[in-house]
């Protein structure tokens, strides 16, 4: 763990937001992040790196955070569709400051959460007193119902504020701190966002205007959910790498890309889009979802099997960076677990619930559980993680488009 959380104050937007958005509204925004992806998040959403505050639960001493500080800043994009930035980060002339205890955030805009949802309720007893009413909470990188499932740790450890929670997908393929640099591989330009129910969509994105225009915006949060794409299709791929036991499709997923996959893919695709029709929602192609949030550009690829291919390098990069495991299959598992448990169980569970077969998902989940020997489906999340136990679709559909 390099950081235990990260402060940052947005005053008027970055350079980033200001080309895209041509404003100077004056906002600030505290950020809890943890490691690389949760000082990267804060970076690409502050641009200023002399206004990131470093919020440490315990005191760090210099010499502690002289180890874990980077000292430059590398933005790199797939291709040459994003330029390289190579900033002098002032982190070493003391700008950034570590600082002892939960510093109170009340006058923010918004409070940036990055982090696993299993995370989210110790968070939440951490730092809960740092959060004032009317404050919007920015699920960065979360998976599906990450926002009901934050607001169900937020009603169970009794917090006395209301707040508005929104879900963001991904920011960067990956991120890592090596040799003083903090390099951000893959930035995307478009983010995907929705709150747990549009009122508070609403309500939050008024609050954090200064980064809406990256923002693509999402009827529901199962619309946004059922779009992230990535998190859907790796479980596949890593199923493939798995049992055809080569080490090096598992350090590079697109080496698996054959036509079965793609059949395979194109059957599961077909299911999530009879759910979508189930529960009234938007669909998209795989493809067309691909290259508008994953960084992939239509030059790249203009059919499903080469956005794999151009995907599957850094399929497995940000579990790479966070992960201590080094060992290519064991890492490979640990993904597998993670991606079934978080999110394709889930996703069962919605299936369940509007009475949807998807046998095809059902076979992935099941498959997954052989391989790893764990019972995925007992353990992953669940309706009743999102406080939505006992709801039929219809009222669940009322709760998020209130």
């Amino acid at each position: 763990m390099l950081i235990s959380a990260a402060i940052a104050t947005l005053k008027g937007l970055s350079a980033l937001q200001m080309a895209r958005e041509g404003l100077s509204v004056e906002s600030r925004l505290s950020i809890i992040g943890d490691g690389a992806a949760g000082l990267a998040a804060g970076y690409l959403l502050v641009g200023d790196v002399d206004k990131l505050r470093i919020l440490g639960a315990e005191a760090e001493s210099p010499e502690a955070k002289s180890k874990v500080l980077p000292k430059f800043i590398e933005v790199i994009g797939r291709g040459d569709k994003y330029r390289t930035e190579l900033i002098d980060a002032p982190f070493a002339r003391g700008n950034v400051h570590i600082l002892a205890g939960a510093s109170s955030a009340e006058h923010a805009g918004g409070v940036v959460v990055s982090g696993p949802v299993t995370e989210y309720g110790a968070l939440i007893r951490k730092f809960g007193n740092i959060f004032a009413h009317g404050q919007s909470v920015l699920l960065v990188n979360a998976p599906m119902g990450a926002g009901l499932q934050f607001a169900e740790q937020w009603r169970q450890a009794k917090v006395d504020r209301q707040v508005n929670i929104l879900e963001l997908g991904s920011f960067f393929d990956y991120a890592d701190i090596a040799d003083g640099v903090l390099k951000i591989y893959g930035v995307r330009e478009k983010v995907s966002v929705c709150g747990n129910s549009r009122n508070e969509s609403r309500r939050a994105l008024i609050s954090t205007t200064g980064i809406s225009k990256a923002l693509v915006p999402t009827s529901n949060l199962l619309e946004r959910g059922l779009g992230e794409v990535e998190r859907l299709v790796r479980p596949i791929l890593l199923l493939f790498g798995l049992l055809g036991g080569r080490t090096s499709d598992l350090n590079d997923l697109s080496h698996v890309v054959n036509p079965q996959l793609i059949t395979l893919i194109s059957s599961f695709e077909a299911e999530i889009r009879t759910l979508c029709r189930a529960y009234r929602l938007s669909t998209r192609t795989f493809l067309e979802t691909l290259t508008e949030l994953s960084a992939v550009d239509w030059v790249e690829a203009d059919c499903l099997d080469q956005a794999l291919i151009a995907l599957g390098p850094t399929l497995l990069s940000q579990f790479r960076a966070d992960s201590d495991i080094t060992e290519a299959t064991a890492l490979a598992m640990s993904a597998l677990k993670k991606d079934v448990s978080e999110t394709l169980v889930l996703i069962a569970e919605f299936a369940r619930m509007a009475r949807v077969q998807m046998p095809v998902l059902d076979s992935i989940i099941a498959l997954s559980e052989i391989v790893t020997r764990c019972e995925l489906s007992k353990s992953g999340r669940g309706l009743d993680d999102l406080g939505l136990f006992g709801l039929d679709a219809g009222e669940l559909l009322e709760l998020i488009n209130a």
